[in-house]
């Protein structure tokens, strides 16, 4: 007998078509929970990220010091500091470009940062010994380190050169900087001291060789107060520290500082027979003479040239030699001699030397503004008709 199926009923149709409902909502649902297997990548990026902030905040501000020699100077070791607080350390050092020098690379903590500006200065700190005595004796042991002296100015720099010697005048100082020119050779050295009636007011702060013009340049730095003791009728001159003088009122030995004694300097100051003057500006020319009767001479600068034709012998006669009327001095011996192949137009006197004079009034106390050269010729030439000659006299101290 053959089986015979039962159709569903309503209610079982209903169970099932529910059945399925659930099935399917089972299928489509989501895992929301976080898999442990991430907590690994998450804490290392997180490490990774903590590593780059703290390496990247404690590297500090990045500046490059340049320098002619790196002695004394390591990377990594070398430190910067400014008021004897480490500010810095080297960390590179290598050779420029064209290996003309070496080239540091230096970090600044970032809370000094407002140190670095266009006028702030670097020296290298290490022992020396100088007219001021020794210095740095504190880098015998602890080796060379940088000193930053920070700068005034606003606009910010993150290169720098760094000097071998430190600054004469700090960054910022109320001063007065003039440039001497001397046709001597390197007599002076920085920070040799620059006085004024044996009282030390500045400091030379460099000095250079210009090969085209051949003479020294020497920039000196002038101190407040004392800016003003410099016009526009100053003279300078070097000093040894000691003027030795015989004259007809005997023996003067004039002695300025024992420093100036010791190592020399620069001594200025306005002549007798000249105005005060205006102060003048900063970075000023003025000539640098060797001694101050040199300077003393050189404010004659207005005069008139003659050529005396001697016809006895000029022994004892220099450049220099006063040029004197009834007892008064009016000019100076420009040359002797001066020139054998001048025309001579007295034949009497073919073997005449001749010496080049000249005739100065500002030695009588005149201004340069009332000197009239030409009245002063027409003056002489009258006297020349009159008979006025010139003859040797020996000097009698």
């Amino acid at each position: 007998m053959a089986n015979e199926t039962t159709p569903p009923t309503s209610e079982q149709t209903k169970t099932n078509s529910t059945n399925e409902q659930d099935l399917n909502k089972a299928k489509t649902s989501r895992q929301t929970r976080l898999s442990p297997i991430w907590i690994v990548p998450i804490v290392a990026i997180a490490i990774g990220l903590w590593l780059v902030y703290d390496n990247y905040s404690n590297r500090g501000i990045l500046v490059t010091l340049n320098m002619d020699n790196a002695e004394g100077i390591e990377a990594g070791n070398t430190l910067i500091r400014s008021r004897n607080v480490e500010i810095g350390r080297v960390q590179n050092v290598q050779l420029s470009d064209d290996l003309s020098h070496a080239v540091l690379t230096a970090s600044i903590q970032p809370e000094v940062e407002d140190m670095l500006r266009e006028d702030s200065r670097f020296w290298v700190v290490k022992p020396r010994i100088g007219r001021e005595g020794i210095s740095g004796l504190g880098t015998v042991l602890s080796g060379a380190y940088i000193q930053l002296e920070p700068g005034t100015e606003e606009a910010p720099r993150r290169e720098f050169p760094v000097s071998d010697t430190p600054p004469v005048a700090p960054a910022g100082q109320a001063g007065l900087r003039l440039s001497l020119t001397s046709q001597m050779g390197n007599s002076l050295r920085v920070g040799d001291p620059v006085s004024y009636q044996g009282y030390t007011v500045g400091r030379i702060e460099e000095n250079s060789f210009e090969p085209e013009s051949r003479t020294m340049q020497h920039q000196v730095f002038i101190e407040e107060p004392y800016t003003n003791l410099v016009t526009d009728s100053t003279r300078f001159w070097t000093s040894s520290g000691i003027d030795f003088r015989l004259g007809a009122d005997g023996v003067r030995v004039n002695v300025e500082s024992i420093e100036a004694l010791l190592g020399g300097g620069v001594t200025f100051g306005v002549p007798e027979d000249l105005p005060m003057g205006q102060p003048v500006e900063a970075n000023t020319r003025f000539t640098l003479y060797a001694d101050e009767d040199a300077a003393r001479e050189g404010t004659f600068n207005r005069y008139l040239e003659y050529v005396l034709l001697v016809d006895e012998t000029v022994r004892g006669l220099s450049k220099g030699a006063p040029v004197e009327f009834r007892g008064v001095r009016m000019g100076t011996v420009a040359a002797v001699p001066w020139n054998f192949t001048a025309p001579q137009p007295d034949s009497r006197a073919r073997f005449a030397i001749p010496v080049l004079i000249r005739i100065e009034p500002q030695r009588l106390g005149i201004e340069n503004s009332d000197i009239d050269l030409e009245e002063w010729e027409e003056r002489f030439q009258r006297m020349f008709g009159l008979g006025l000659r010139a003859s040797l006299k020996v000097a009698i101290c």
